[in-house]
Order: structure tokens, then sequence, then C-alpha cells
């Protein structure tokens, strides 16, 4: 499980510890910025032990199971439709709809390609 730069931040100026930023970015790993609501129970529960490598060990299992799956073209296609589906979920949330613009600007860089 990486280590996204501003919990490496936090880390470094002691603010939290590396097993709580862990903790946090377990919940939901697998679709993390799209995530509706982390389960606070699931997050209070991971605080209460020392779990860091459990955590890695999950992140690093579901890693090859996805590198094995993407070895066929039908499971690529299916990863592309799911990301774009998330994609366009984007431009429906919340934040997007923001007066002052939004995630995806469309003058901006498009990160994910556009499927048609």
């Amino acid at each position: 499980m990486s280590i996204t730069r501003p919990a490496k931040s936090l880390i470094a100026d002691r603010v939290i510890d590396e097993e709580f930023a862990v903790d946090v970015l377990s919940i939901d790993f697998k679709n993390p910025l799209f995530s509706q609501a982390p389960e606070a129970r699931e997050l209070a529960v991971k605080l209460e032990s020392e779990n860091k490598q459990q955590h890695r060990l999950l992140a690093e299992a579901y890693l090859a199971q996805k590198q094995t799956s993407w070895k066929t073209q039908a499971a690529v296609i299916s990863e592309l439709k799911l990301l774009n589906a998330l994609r366009l979920s984007v431009f429906k949330d919340e934040i997007s709809k923001n007066p002052k613009g939004q995630i995806l600007e469309p003058w901006f860089r498009v990160i994910f390609p556009v499927m048609r």
C-alpha cells in the first residue's frame, strides 16, 4: 500500500504516524477516490490494532490478482469500462458542481481517455 505524498508530509511533521496513515488509506483501498462513505466502524477497528503489515499484504494480494486478470483482453476492456463509469461519475458529483470550477476542467489535460 503506497502512502500518499500528503500523508508522508504529515508523518514527517509528526502530526500522524505511519500506522494511522495506513489504517486510513486501507479503507476502501480498491476505489479510494470514488468511495462514497468510508465505514467509521471499520476505521475504528483498524485504529485499535497494529496492522500495517496486514494492510500492505492485502493491497499486494489485490494488486497481484489485478495484474493476473489484466492478461486477458476481456478483463482489460472490462476495467476500462469501469474506469470510464467512475470518471463520468466525477462530473455528477457535488464537488464538480461548484460554480468556481470542476475537478475535470474542459480545457485542462484529460488524465483518463474519453470512451466513445
